[in-house]
Parts: structure tokens; sequence; C-alpha cells
């Protein structure tokens, strides 16, 4: 899902997407990304909802001002975004927020990064049950 916070124009740097690419069995080549891609234009409160396995890039904002936008994606437990947020936000942050919160970020739902993260009792796993 993408909700455009600011207006996307060409100029801004509007989202490319390449219709029925997240149904090929290889990445296109820049080429035909750059040639046969469409462009995401709308106005501020906009919101786009497609597979995030379509092709998709940022154009190139030849503004003095920046575009925002939010991007959600939406997936089961083990299928992990780009961004690792419990990480990135870290355990302190984790704590302070509610039940609701912690696993909508993913904090029960993280992949271990050693052995001693992996085999620990399951109180202190960092997958947790009935997450997905």
């Amino acid at each position: 899902m993408l909700v455009m916070v600011d207006p996307f124009t060409t100029e801004n740097g509007a989202t490319h997407v390449l219709t029925g690419s997240h149904h090929a069995p290889a990445p296109p080549p820049e080429a035909v990304f750059q040639a046969e891609s469409e462009r995401l234009l709308g106005p501020a409160g906009s919101i786009v909802l497609f597979d995030s396995n379509l092709w998709h890039a940022a154009g190139s904002n030849v503004t003095d001002t920046t575009r925002t936008a939010l991007t959600l994606s939406f997936s089961r437990a083990f299928i992990k975004q780009q961004m690792d947020y419990p990480r990135f936000l870290g355990p302190d942050y984790g704590a302070k927020v509610s039940p609701r919160v912690r696993q909508l970020l993913g904090f029960n739902a993280m992949v271990p990064t050693s052995y001693d993260e992996f085999y620990q009792p399951a109180s202190r796993r960092l997958y947790q049950a009935n997450q997905g």
C-alpha cells in the first residue's frame, strides 16, 4: 500500500510501476523498465494498492522539496520486510509499546541471528506462537 502524503507528480519523482511484472520469472532489464513503466500520479491523500513483487521504483525528484509517502506491507509473520523494525527501533522501544504494537512491528516474530538467539527457552524465543 502506498499512501501519497504529498502530491505525486512527474517533477517530484512519482513512483514508476511496470504493470504485470510481478508475474515475470526474472527482473526486467533496466532499459525495459524505463521504457515501459508507468507513473503513479495523484493528489495528496491518494492510496495505491499493489503486490509488492510488482517492479517499482522512485522517480527523480527535480524540485527543491521532498515528496513524502507512507509504504505499508502486510504479510505472514515469516515473510520479512526489507527493514528489521525491532532491531532498528531497539529493545527499549519495544518495552515501552503495547503488546499489539509489538506484534504489528514484528517484535514477536524476529529472525534469530545466531545459535544463541535460536536456542532459547520458549519464554525467551524471538518467535512467539500465533503470529500468523
